[in-house]
């Protein structure tokens, strides 16, 4: 009985550390701010000149990912997001991205990062231009060296 106890004990102290675990000592942070500002500056270039090549490359291609973008519902998954994607990069034009304030924070993990930052988006649909202020946040992770989006959330601004 008291093994089991200890045994549980062991456990939930895992779950309540988390990701706060020391890491091994041969093991360098891999947090590198370079790339991730790279990813994220890549990440407008693929938007504003509707590179899904590009684009395709920054996300990660989870089927169990949800996304949410300034409008409409949840982006479901890998294929959900590449449809969403497809879309609207085919009904945009003149695209213009204007980023200020990346923030981008160590979440205690080694192979984990988040970033904030705020966009003044500019685009055409039809005959209808839009110019939007919008609220970033992502999620990224560090896959065999390379960071890749593993989540973001838009949301347009109120001013």
């Amino acid at each position: 009985m008291l093994k089991h106890v200890v045994i549980l004990s062991m456990l939930v102290a895992l779950v309540v550390i988390g990701c706060q675990q020391e890491e091994p000592p041969s093991t360098e942070r891999i947090l590198d701010e370079d790339a991730i500002n790279q990813v994220l500056d890549n990440y407008v270039t693929a938007v504003e000149t509707g590179d899904t090549t590009l684009y395709f490359s920054l996300v990660a291609h989870d089927t169990d990912m949800v996304n949410f973008g300034v409008f409409g519902g949840p982006i479901y998954g890998w294929q959900g997001l590449k449809d969403a994607i497809t879309n609207q990069f085919a009904s945009l034009s003149d695209v213009k991205i204007t980023v200020t304030n990346v923030n981008i924070h160590d979440s205690g993990c080694i192979d984990w990062a988040w970033a904030t930052s705020l966009w003044q988006f500019q685009a055409t649909m039809g005959d209808r231009s839009f110019d939007l202020p919008v609220r970033c946040t992502w999620i990224l992770q560090n896959r065999d060296g390379t960071w890749v989006i593993v989540h973001f959330h838009k949301s347009a601004s109120q001013g």
